[in-house]
């Protein structure tokens, strides 16, 4: 069953851990024990984050409902898309909601009103937008309301709402107001749980439902949110869109590099009305464009209606009960529609009249009258829903060990490194037990054997320090290089979005870029390490300290980063006039570069000057009535600005991001080093001042063997765990 192999590999991993932390006492085996706990801590979460992304009206709310087998998720045009909301297992069903004053609720399903379920209902009460202010960014309202960037008392920042919504709002100042006066903290809700019996074994399991990539009024802040905690992510996009859709392969290009390809999905939508030829060309086209990113197996199609059409044929038992009822409820939206056009019921209509063609489409492929059973078979296989849900399947069992892996891969340089330091007391007291004489020498040679390789590793870190960092850095080279094609390829575009494009392009090689230097700082001590405990095992049959260099580098590259101010905006009145455009554009370049740390950097470097820039460039045209954006002027400026960020990058923003990472990672692995040796030294140093008894010694030595020989019976199950996690 999903999650039972997860659950009980996990189980002993973190009893693995356990034991380590008993065992190891105050030794000094490498281990950074802070790190490893926060490694160990993320497993006894029990949370394995599966988050849906995709634009808004790509079907996301869908597709998990009907993953689901019921209709959780609200998916109509009244809902608002700035939700995120964690589906998580329990036997009984209740939505937990947090309000931003920190009080929470929970609605919990009435037992007497089984034709209702009250928790649902209240999900879409919580996530409607009201009527009145559904032209307003009501999401980015929200979250300066919780900042406390906006108070009824205070003026509206009508511009940098402006610029951060990408949304025209001069003339909906007074609606703003009316909303920022109404809405309180203790009605914002900032973080909703949804029980629910979820099918799948994988107790751990927990499905995210986020707002639109590309959704109006900053709702995407929502998303990006969302994704550091996410453990494995699957992109939705609609078969109704093209597959090369600029925004959403800019967000997948954005998002996804940096992970196993066994914990990312693309999953086009609305597959069930489209020829198999067009779906078999777009699944082409889609496994092209991102087969360096995605396992082309993880690229599949679905009809969530089918899957939902399928399983109300089910619930309802009868195909012509089904027919009835989609007729019923597409006539009675119509009407509803005729009566008040309200998007809503449009909507609705549309839905099943879709679900309609849908089941008659499924109909016409079988030859003869069928039971309930067939047809549910046709429906769920034109679906390809079983498809998906084997790959979810396939997650559980595989990209949740990853991150068992590294911490037992860790564990297991530990005691590595503890079996090296109880062979190097044995050998030393064997010295004691069987002549002084030797013995004082044994210790003399240690020693300096110890700080000959203290020096040998000073003199390589210099000389790494030296090779990675400065403007003489081996690299630097390589960075100019980049920083010239980039430059180069934009002064060559006449046109906005390939401007914007390279701009992705630019920030996803300065990502592969500065991971590509300290991965190679990693290899190369890694390698020194390796020759030298190689060298001094042969020559002096002495075991040296071995320290976790991967964890180190990978902790100083993340430290390393920083966050710096994103201004966007200009206050220039006339600036601000033609925000609804540029704006707009400038706002989209940022948000496509903010993936990260790095990202925010480099749209700093991009967004810090756009807004006084632009505001000078465009302030010139007094504009009255209707703005009107002038695209030359606008793709020169966006031109110079995107030169402009490319070499503030290059020259400053990556060149800072690596040196401090491979200063910090230098200055943490020579300093675990010295702490190694110097416990190690300060071992022989009470060894040779105790003045002990023959029977002492073999009592120390006693006491040294078992305590390595539980290292070897740890190392042992350590190798029986990772051959189980293969």
């Amino acid at each position: 069953m999903i999650g039972d192999r997860y659950n009980q590999k996990k189980i002993a991993v973190l009893d693995l851990w356990e034991r380590y932390r008993r065992l190891r006492g105050d030794i000094e085996d490498g281990a950074d024990i802070g790190f490893l706990e926060k490694r160990a801590q993320a497993l006894r979460d029990r949370k394995y984050l599966l988050t849906v992304l995709g634009e808004a009206k790509a079907g996301k709310s869908t597709l998990i409902n009907a993953l689901l087998g019921e209709s959780v998720l609200p998916t109509d045009v009244l809902q608002s898309s700035s939700a995120v909301v964690e589906i998580f297992k329990s036997a009984d069903k209740y939505v937990e909601v947090r309000y931003a004053d920190g009080h929470t609720e929970i609605v919990r399903d009435d037992p007497a009103t089984t034709d209702v379920d009250e928790s649902f209902a209240h999900l879409r009460r919580i996530a409607a937008i009201d009527d009145a202010y559904r032209s307003i960014p009501t999401a980015l309202l929200d979250a300066y309301i919780v900042e406390r960037r906006l108070h009824p008392t205070r003026p509206i920042p009508l511009a940098e709402l402006e610029t951060a919504s990408k949304l025209p709002l001069r003339d909906r100042e007074q609606l703003i107001q009316d909303y920022v006066r109404r809405r309180t903290p203790a009605q914002i809700p900032v973080e909703i749980r949804c029980a629910f019996p979820l099918r799948y074994a994988f107790d751990d399991l927990r499905i995210v439902d986020t707002p639109g990539i590309n959704a109006v009024g900053a709702a995407h802040r929502r998303t990006f949110a969302c994704l550091p905690h996410a453990h494995a992510i699957l992109f939705v996009h609609s078969l109704d869109g093209p597959i090369e859709n600029t925004s959403f392969r800019e967000f997948i290009t954005q998002v996804a590099p940096n992970r196993s390809k066994a914990s990312l999905f693309l999953v086009l939508t609305k597959s069930g009305l489209k020829s198999p030829v067009e779906v078999d060309e777009k699944l082409a086209a889609a496994r092209s464009l991102f087969g360096d990113i995605f396992d082309p197996d993880r690229i599949v199609h679905v009809d969530s209606l089918l899957k939902i059409v399928a399983d109300d044929l089910l619930a309802l038992g009868s195909l012509d009960a089904l027919r009835a009822r989609y007729v019923a409820r597409k006539k009675h939206f119509e009407q509803r529609y005729q009566a008040d056009r309200r998007p809503e019921w449009r909507s609705e209509a549309v839905q099943f009249d879709t679900k309609l063609k849908l089941l008659n489409n499924a109909l016409s492929e079988l030859e003869g009258p069928a039971d309930v059973q067939t047809l549910h078979r046709v429906l769920h296989r034109a679906s390809n829903f079983g498809h998906l849900e084997r790959l979810i399947e396939d997650l559980s069992s595989k990209a949740p060990e990853l991150q068992q892996r590294e911490l037992v891969e860790a564990l297991r340089k530990a005691y590595d490194n503890q079996v090296a330091y109880y062979d190097h007391g044995l050998k030393v007291l064997h010295h004691k037990k069987k002549d002084p004489r030797t013995f004082e020498n044994a210790i003399d040679e240690h020693l300096r054997l110890l700080s000959e390789y203290e020096a040998e590793l000073n003199e390589f870190t210099e000389f790494m320090r030296i090779k990675y960092t400065g403007v003489s850095a081996a690299y630097g080279p390589m960075l100019k290089q980049l920083e010239e094609s980039y430059v180069s390829r934009v002064e060559g575009l006449k046109a906005e979005e390939p401007i914007l494009k390279a701009l992705v392009d630019f920030d996803e090689e300065c990502r592969n870029f500065v991971e590509g230097v300290v991965g190679e700082l990693r290899r190369e001590f890694g390698t020194k390490l390796e020759a030298l405990g190689g060298r001094y095992r042969a020559d002096h049959g002495l075991t040296l300290p071995r320290v976790d260099v991967d964890s180190i580098l990978k902790a100083a590259q993340e430290r390393a980063y920083v966050e710096e101010p994103r201004v966007v905006y200009s206050t220039k009145e006339e600036a601000a006039v033609i925000s609804g455009g540029l704006g707009a554009l400038l706002g989209g370049v940022v948000g496509f570069l903010v993936g990260g740390p790095l990202g925010a950097a480099i749209g700093a470097a991009f967004g810090g000057g756009a807004g006084a820039v632009a505001g000078h460039a465009l302030g010139d045209e007094k504009i009255e009535v209707q703005p009107r954006l002038d695209t030359e002027k606008l793709v020169k400026e966006l031109r110079s600005l995107s030169v402009a960020a490319i070499r503030k990058a290059t020259q400053m923003t990556v060149l800072s991001h690596v040196n401090a990472s491979v200063e910090g990672g230098i200055e943490q692995v020579r300093a675990w080093l010295r702490r190694l040796i110097a416990a190690r030294q300060s071992v022989l140093e009470e060894i040779r001042r105790e003045k002990a008894t023959n029977e002492k010694i073999l009592q120390d030595i006693r006491a040294y063997e078992q305590k390595k020989g539980v290292c070897l019976v740890e190392l042992k199950r350590i190798d029986e765990i990772l051959e189980n996690l293969q």
